[in-house]
């Protein structure tokens, strides 16, 4: 589905309208922006194994632009000095301080990192690399919005779930047309958006867990 389309599409459940493009396009936007504020986020939103590049004697890495959070499983790895790829285990930034700097002195470990903490722009691992070193990040970023789009154009929400986007979307204009007038086109948009949202999140669960051992009492 094109962003044009989405906009048609919204126009035809608001009564076939053919005005409102640019109150429905920020309707797409901010529907988009709801549906990435969930704990649940697909698939297509995941950016595998993004480069990101440390400086030696540094332990600090910038988040990427769009970042969300890490995926759920093995998400920051590191290749150490023997060539062997590591994945870092998460830690808080308390635990970290305690167990990776020197109480008497505050020096830091140093050597191939084994953990990491998420701050608020940056990345931290310790213990910190005394060479140039590159790490490899498995994330959800956040999707192009539709108003960035040309009007032929597509992004991941419209590919993959446009259903589900279009008519959230669908629901918040709405909403702000006349509530009372506007009713039952709420809760049209709404049964939709309810039934292709119910959609995406089986095709989530489905993925995350076809092809991996269960063992009782955990989740390999």
């Amino acid at each position: 589905m094109t962003r044009a389309e989405a906009i048609a599409y919204i126009q035809q459940g608001l009564a076939w309208r053919s005005d409102k493009s640019t109150e429905i396009l920020a309707a797409l936007d901010e529907a988009q922006r709801e549906l990435e504020q969930g704990t649940s986020l697909p698939w297509f939103l995941i950016t595998e194994a993004g480069s990101l590049s440390g400086t030696a004697n540094d332990g600090t890495l910038t988040i990427p632009a769009g970042f969300i959070k890490e995926t759920d499983e093995d998400a920051l790895s590191v290749v150490t000095t023997e060539g062997i790829t590591r994945f870092l285990r998460k830690m808080n930034w308390g635990d970290m301080i305690l167990n990776y700097q020197d109480s008497s002195d505050g020096t830091v470990s140093t050597g191939d990192p084994e953990v990491y903490v998420v701050r608020a722009t940056t990345i931290e691992v310790r213990p910190i690399p005394t060479a140039t070193w590159t790490a490899s990040l498995d994330y959800f970023a956040h999707d192009t919005l539709p108003s960035a789009l040309a009007s032929g154009a597509t992004n991941d929400w419209l590919t993959e779930a446009p259903y589900v986007l279009v008519n959230l979307a669908g629901t918040l204009m709405a909403e702000d047309i006349e509530y009372d007038a506007q009713k039952p086109m709420i809760e049209k948009f709404a049964r939709r958006y309810a039934r292709n949202n119910a959609k995406l999140m089986a095709q989530i669960a489905e993925r995350e867990m076809t092809n991996r051992e269960i063992v009782m009492g955990s989740r390999v």
